[in-house]
């Protein structure tokens, strides 16, 4: 609601910053959700000229192509900011193994356990599927949508499409299965 009542906060400078913050890197989607829809605001009020000026332009086509670009410097901190948090926070999701006390005799231990291929099936979908949702809430913005090539190029490296082909070709399948084909995901 602040930044909605003082348009001076709404600018990509402060969604970096946000993005940036250490404590912003978790895995809780209700904190994820804010933080999208917090960038959301900070970048609606916010309209870049991504073609080039012409040459042999006035005064006043100077200025407003300067103002363009400064505008364009600050988006691309922002999708620089954008680009590490995502890959701090969905790189190495899902966790494969978890961590299981055994008891033997009057020992108590802490063991790895790996998960097995239905439940690595699924933590690997649930993954790609709310990787996918970040990225489809941040291409909400002009300047993601525009240029969405370091968003993709992290989510190529995320775990979840990491791996054996079957495995991940079994991972956007079961996605798809999800929504009965990709043209129905998250209408």
């Amino acid at each position: 609601k602040l930044v909605e009542k003082y348009p001076m906060l709404q600018s990509p400078e402060v969604a970096a910053a946000l993005f940036k913050s250490k404590s912003c890197v978790t895995d809780e989607a209700k904190f994820i959700g804010s933080i999208l829809s917090f960038t959301r605001l900070c970048c609606k009020s916010h309209t870049i000229n991504f073609d080039e000026p012409p040459e042999g332009s006035d005064k006043k086509e100077d200025s407003k192509a300067k103002a363009n670009s400064e505008l364009l410097a600050k988006f691309v901190r922002l999708d620089q900011a954008a680009y590490t948090w995502f890959k701090n926070g969905f790189a190495m999701r899902p966790n494969l193994e978890e961590r299981v006390q055994v008891k033997e005799g009057y020992v108590t231990k802490w063991e790895t356990k790996k998960l097995s291929p239905p439940e690595q099936e699924m933590k690997l979908t649930a993954a790609l599927e709310e990787a996918c949702d970040v990225i489809n809430r941040l291409m909400e913005n002009q300047y993601f949508l525009e240029r969405p090539q370091s968003l993709l190029f992290e989510l190529g490296r995320c775990r979840c499409l990491k791996g054996e082909s079957s495995v991940v070709l079994k991972t956007i399948a079961n996605l798809g299965h999800k929504y009965e084909g990709f043209m129905n995901y998250k209408e």
